[in-house]
C-alpha cells in the first residue's frame, strides 16, 4: 500500500512542483490541500482534517512571505509561520506522522562570504526570518520524525496567482521594460522542480531525520542571474545594476544567502537549472 502524503499549500510554488514530481514518481498517494481546504491557524480544524485523512506524511508549504508584508502584519506572520507549526508538530507526534517543514535561507544574517551550510549559526534579522526559525525550533521540540528543509529563492510554475521575483522579471521582459536589479545581493536561486526531486530522494532513501539545505548549486548575484535569464529568452532590453539598498524594505534583508549542503550531493548548477526551466516551460520574450 502506498504511503499517503498531504501537501499543505499545494497551489503555491513549492507545493505545485512537489505535487507534479510526486505524481510522476507514482510512489505515494498525494492529497492536495490549499487555503480554501484548510485553515492552518485553526488547530482544531487541522486536527479534524488530519484525523479524517490519516496521512503517513505531511509536507507543509504554507507560509506568510514577503519582507514588507510580514513587517506590516507581524501577528499574522507569527501565527501562520510559527504558532500553527507548534500545534501541527505536536499533532504529528501524537499521530505518528512524519512532518516535512519548509524553512528558508533567511534564518541567516547574510554576512558570510561563503555559502551557508546546515550547521552554520542562525541569526534572523526580520520578522519573516524570526517566524521561520521559530517554526524550526517548534518542530525540533515537538516532533520525533521530521525533516526541516531550508530553501533558497525559488522560481517555477505555480497554480495560484502570486508572482515571485523571477515571474516579475519575465513579465517585465515580455513588456520590454527596463530592469533594475541588485548586483550585490547574492543567492542560490533554485528551480522548484529540483527541490521537489530532492524531497522525493530524501523520502525514498529514508535519509536521517534533521535539517537539510535544499537548493541548486552555486552562488550568484541577482543581476548576473537575471542577465543570464535574459540571454536565454532573447531579451534585448536594458538591465541596470543597482545596490540592494536602493530597493525599499521595512526591515533588514540578508545580503549574501547562498546555500550549500553537507548532506545532499548531486545538485544541479544554477545555470543548468535555469536552462531546464526555460526549456521545460517554453519561456520566450
Amino acid at each position: 500500500m502506498k504511503k499517503k502524503i498531504i501537501i499543505l499549500g499545494a497551489s503555491g510554488l513549492s507545493g505545485t512542483s512537489i505535487s507534479k514530481i510526486f505524481k510522476k514518481d507514482g510512489i505515494f498517494e498525494i492529497i492536495e490541500l490549499n487555503h480554501s481546504d484548510i485553515e492552518i491557524n485553526n488547530s482544531n480544524e487541522v486536527e479534524k482534517i488530519i484525523n479524517k485523512l490519516k496521512p503517513d506524511i505531511i509536507i507543509n508549504c504554507i507560509a506568510k512571505i514577503g519582507i514588507n508584508i510580514c513587517e506590516e502584519n507581524p501577528n499574522e506572520t507569527l501565527n501562520t509561520n510559527a504558532v500553527a507549526i507548534f500545534h501541527l508538530s505536536k499533532l504529528c507526534k501524537k499521530q505518528d506522522i512524519l512532518l516535512i517543514q519548509t524553512s528558508t535561507h533567511a534564518v541567516f544574517n547574510g554576512t558570510k562570504d561563503e555559502n551557508y551550510l546546515e550547521n552554520d549559526q542562525t541569526n534572523p534579522v526580520n520578522i519573516y526570518a524570526y517566524s521561520k526559525l521559530l517554526s524550526e525550533y517548534f518542530v525540533k521540540m515537538n516532533s520525533d520524525k521530521y525533516y526541516i528543509l531550508r530553501l533558497a529563492t525559488m522560481y517555477g510554475t505555480r497554480r495560484n496567482n502570486s508572482l515571485g521575483f523571477v515571474d516579475k522579471m519575465i513579465e517585465r521582459m515580455k513588456n520590454n521594460q527596463e530592469l533594475k536589479v541588485s548586483n550585490d545581493r547574492m543567492d542560490s536561486p533554485t528551480y522548484a522542480d529540483n527541490v521537489a526531486e530532492q524531497i522525493s530522494f530524501i523520502l525514498r532513501q529514508s535519509l536521517p531525520f534533521g535539517t537539510y539545505h535544499v537548493s541548486d548549486e552555486g552562488r550568484v548575484s541577482y543581476y548576473e542571474f537575471i542577465t543570464y535569464l535574459a540571454q536565454l529568452i532573447n531579451f534585448k532590453g536594458i538591465i541596470k545594476p543597482a545596490k540592494d539598498t536602493e530597493f525599499k524594505s521595512l526591515a533588514p534583508n540578508p545580503l549574501k544567502v547562498g546555500m550549500s549542503s553537507n548532506l545532499l550531493k548531486n545538485k544541479t548548477f544554477w545555470k543548468d537549472a535555469l536552462q531546464k526551466y526555460v526549456n521545460t516551460e517554453k519561456i520566450k520574450c
